[in-house]
């Protein structure tokens, strides 16, 4: 008896099947091996990589002081023309009680100070905070330091999606970026099984309590006057939020204008009025509303830093601004 012939369509099926289960293997293996980079990326990120091992290095200097710090009468939180325009050693000296800066850079800016005072609030006693940023944060958009934003508030999706349907949009563009980014991975390769951590760079950390300033060449050498973009709406919302900080911890809140070169207010006569309004919109007290000014032999490597060597000149003459307010409030303390 002869076997009868396999049906040709049952033929094929055979030969396909096989097929099949490789192909279906294999998607399984990379979607697996796509599940596991996504996973090591997401521990990655915040972790000092490519060029930004500086402000990464800086952040993370800021944030060991806030873990450390105790009761703080005046905690200054803002971008570079802070860092470089305030000692906080000689701004206690000169108070008589304990303040702090907690400058970060521009780029991090009023999203990151955001962060920070949630976290100082939260953690220690603040009878005033100083929301102080050169009036060139808002030239640029939110999503130019999203990313930041984003890394470190990861663990906390309802607060870095919470702002605004624009900063929701650009924090989930930064979030798939760092996702698919090989440093990322990488970074989340070494926490996870190497140990491994990139502490970053702070260069002058130790012994100016904020970076050191660059060799380059001063900003008017640079090519830095520019017309402003801006200001840009991105950051009212951060400025909303930072005010209801300040109410529910019952902290005294003022923002103030960063130093910044005349010249540049010069071609910008009209911004500093224009955050002033969207300041005070948000429910902020302006300690001052005009920029402190750096007459062109004073800029250090930025049109918003003065020179290191001022930098106990400008923290008086900040002093001198914030004293009425700060001693007032003192004097009213139980």
């Amino acid at each position: 008896m002869t076997d009868m012939p396999l049906d040709p369509a049952a033929q094929n099926a055979a030969q396909q099947n096989p097929m099949r289960r490789y192909v279906t293997q294999a998607v399984i293996v990379l979607l697996l091996l796509l599940a596991l980079a996504l996973c090591l990326s997401y521990i990655g990120m915040g972790a000092c990589v490519g060029s930004d091992r500086n402000a990464c290095g800086l952040y993370r200097h800021q944030q060991q002081k806030i873990a450390a710090a105790t009761a703080i009468d005046t905690a200054f939180f803002g971008d570079s023309s802070a860092g470089n325009a305030i000692d906080a050693a000689h701004f206690s000296t000169l108070l008589g009680r304990p303040a702090m800066n907690f400058a970060l850079n521009g780029t991090m800016g009023l999203p990151m100070a955001y962060l920070q005072m949630r976290d100082l609030f939260a953690r220690v006693p603040v009878r005033h905070a100083v929301i102080f940023l050169s009036d060139e944060s808002y030239r640029h958009h939110f999503a130019h330091g999203a990313e930041y934003f984003t890394a470190a508030g990861k663990n906390e999706p309802g607060i870095i999606f919470g702002l605004s349907p624009q900063t929701s949009l650009d924090v989930g563009v930064a979030y798939l970026a760092m996702l698919f980014d090989a440093d990322v991975l990488h970074a989340g390769f070494n926490r996870l099984v190497r140990k491994r951590e990139d502490a970053g760079e702070c260069r002058g950390c130790d012994s100016r309590d904020y970076i050191q300033q660059s060799d380059g060449k001063k900003a008017l050498e640079s090519g830095g006057l520019i017309n402003w973009s801006g200001p840009y709406k991105d950051y009212a919302p951060f400025l909303q939020k930072i005010a209801q900080l300040c109410k529910q911890y019952q902290v005294d809140c003022r923002y103030m204008h960063g130093p910044v070169l005349q010249q540049a207010l010069d071609l910008n006569p009209d911004y500093p009025g224009q955050v002033d309004d969207m300041v005070t919109k948000a429910g902020l007290a302006l300690a001052d509303p005009q920029p402190i000014v750096i007459p062109a032999g004073e800029i250090g490597d930025a049109l918003n830093h003065v020179r290191p060597d001022l930098r106990p000149v400008y923290t008086e003459r900040i002093y001198a601004l914030l004293k009425p307010w700060l001693n007032q409030a003192a004097a009213i303390q139980p």
